[in-house]
């Protein structure tokens, strides 16, 4: 597909790095395969020890769409992804790990769903698992009540940077669930929520156990801060529904549950 990129959107592909090279040349692929193109990657490396700075390197002297910001001290992703984005000049932006991968078509499918509707907020699509676990993503529909007591939208959605900008980006104080808070900022805003029944977006489940999903639920402790602080601090969002912190708490034990049994 052969864009004029003068007259159509820029995507800021946001990806945060740290001790990603045995994963990130498969990630960077996945974007430059992109049947969109006019897109910018700001790869911003979170203080690695391996060789991950090399590898981004050497993919940014292939095209100068990418851009490499380092940070000499080690900080945590939603920093990273937040510092990020202060360079970033997209009108979209998609936040996408640094293990994970898009279909050649994903940014074009929610980019094109985005400016065909400018009420929508937040595109995504359905997902597909990787690596360890190969096969769909069981990814629950999207429901205002369901979603504020479990998130069902990954962090990869496209966001409008209008909308991300209007709610103050990522809560930086969060150590999980973090890309669940803001949706939830940008939904309470007044932003609309779209998915794309495909399977276009891919998260890998990695051999070692060491993804995102394997972490955040074996620390009982540090969820419950985190879902706590989200709970607070949209504590009259919540009420509108009728939610309060057990229903919540009660979900995530079901999702504990079914997620070992999942995965």
């Amino acid at each position: 597909m052969n864009q004029p990129t003068s007259s159509i959107p820029l995507i800021s592909v946001i990806i945060p790095c740290h001790n990603s090279a045995e994963y990130i040349s498969v990630t960077l692929y996945s974007i430059l395969a992109s049947t969109w193109k006019n897109f910018e990657v700001l790869a911003i490396d979170d203080a690695s020890s391996d060789n991950t700075v090399d590898i981004l390197r050497s993919y940014q002297q292939r095209d100068n769409r990418i851009h490499i910001i380092e940070q000499k001290q080690n900080t945590y992703c939603v920093i990273a992804r937040q510092n990020a984005i202060a360079y970033a000049k997209g009108e979209y932006l998609v936040c996408l790990d640094s293990d994970d991968k898009f279909a050649p078509t994903y940014l074009e499918e929610c980019v094109s769903a985005a400016e065909q509707d400018k009420s929508l907020s937040i595109v995504y699509t359905d997902g597909m698992l990787f690596g360890r676990k190969n096969g769909p993503w069981k990814i629950p529909e999207f429901a205002p009540r369901q979603f504020l007591m479990h998130c069902s939208i990954y962090v990869s959605a496209l966001i409008r940077k209008s909308d991300f900008d209007a709610v103050g980006g990522f809560d930086t104080s969060l150590t999980l669930c973090e890309d669940w808070e803001l949706f939830i900022s940008i939904i309470k805003n007044g932003g609309k929520v779209h998915r794309i029944h495909e399977p276009l977006f891919f998260y890998r489940q990695r051999l070692d156990h060491s993804s995102a999903s394997d972490i955040g639920y074996q620390f009982k402790e540090r969820l419950s801060d985190n879902i706590f602080h989200i709970y607070s601090k949209h504590y009259d969002f919540y009420k509108q529904h009728h939610i309060y912190f057990s229903d919540i708490w009660d979900c995530q034990n079901k999702i504990v549950k079914m997620y070992k049994r999942y995965y």
